[in-house]
């Protein structure tokens, strides 16, 4: 970006996409966000990929007020739902492979292992779950990107309930149409591009109520949010959901119905289609 605005190209985009800084502290964050604030001097206009991190940027004095924005609702490709959708062959297939009854309630979580993603509150809330309801699920799919494995194996063998730890994959859409609740814990998130995928294939989300997730789960609709690190919480939406699966349901469909409506890849694609016939 800086390289651009020295070759004097005219229009220098940036998106904004989540700042890894934003958990951090001391010089670590300092350093961080002063190479955001670069970014911003070097492009022509920023953008980012949900509505209330335009307003973190701004009160973090990264950006100016006014000096970001969003296109639609957010996101930055939308969702394939021609991929991401319900798919009742899928869920019995992949329910056969897991060996898990349709009658339970499995918890979905998809991303990758790390601190900042909540693992560990996930763990520890889905436990506290499982104590009340045994008939509870969790899946876990993603890569252990800082070697967590172990330690979540021993803080699961030390509660109850079946959970499954699943790696890398390059279809999350499978595990999706075999789930009934994603579970997104994370600290930070842009946008949260897995609660919308999910949501194609009309599966509610429970999540901590952080900049980028309020924009992708309309709470009470679509799913259900609680104040971050609170774990117990978090335990409470999950138990209250794997209990009553009308409500699923319901959140589920209404989760589906934004998703295609708002979220499409062609959707999103023709706003950004339109704002570059603008500037060109």
């Amino acid at each position: 970006m800086l390289a651009a605005r020295l070759a004097a190209i005219r229009l220098r985009h940036h998106t904004f996409t989540g700042q890894v800084w934003a958990t951090k502290s001391g010089i670590a964050r300092s350093l961080l966000k002063a190479f955001d604030r670069l970014i911003v001097y070097a492009a022509s206009q920023v953008f980012a990929d949900s509505s209330s991190q335009c307003r973190f940027l701004e009160d973090e004095r990264v950006v100016k007020p006014g000096g970001i924005s969003v296109l639609g609702p957010g996101s930055i490709a939308g969702v394939d739902v021609g991929r991401f959708r319900p798919d009742v062959e899928m869920r019995r297939q992949v329910r056969a492979e897991m060996d898990s009854s349709d009658d339970l309630c499995v918890f979905l979580f998809v991303g990758r292992l790390t601190r900042d993603k909540g693992v560990f509150d996930l763990v520890e809330a889905f436990t506290t779950v499982a104590a009340t309801n045994p008939r509870v699920e969790l899946w876990l799919v993603g890569p252990d990107e800082e070697g967590l494995s172990e330690q979540l194996e021993c803080r699961s063998r030390r509660g109850i309930g079946r959970m499954r730890w699943l790696g890398q994959t390059s279809q999350p859409e499978r595990y999706m149409s075999g789930a009934d609740v994603l579970v997104l814990p994370s600290y930070r998130e842009g946008f949260g591009s897995v609660v919308i995928e999910a949501a194609a294939c009309a599966i509610p989300t429970v999540a901590y109520r952080i900049d980028g997730v309020i924009d992708a789960v309309v709470e009470e609709r679509t799913g259900l949010l609680v104040e971050r690190r609170n774990v117990d919480a978090f335990a409470a939406a999950m138990l209250a959901l794997s209990l009553d699966p009308a409500r699923r349901n319901q959140l589920g469909r209404q989760a589906l119905d934004r998703a295609a409506k708002e979220f499409s890849s062609p959707a999103v694609t023709a706003k950004w289609t339109a704002f570059y016939d603008r500037v060109l």
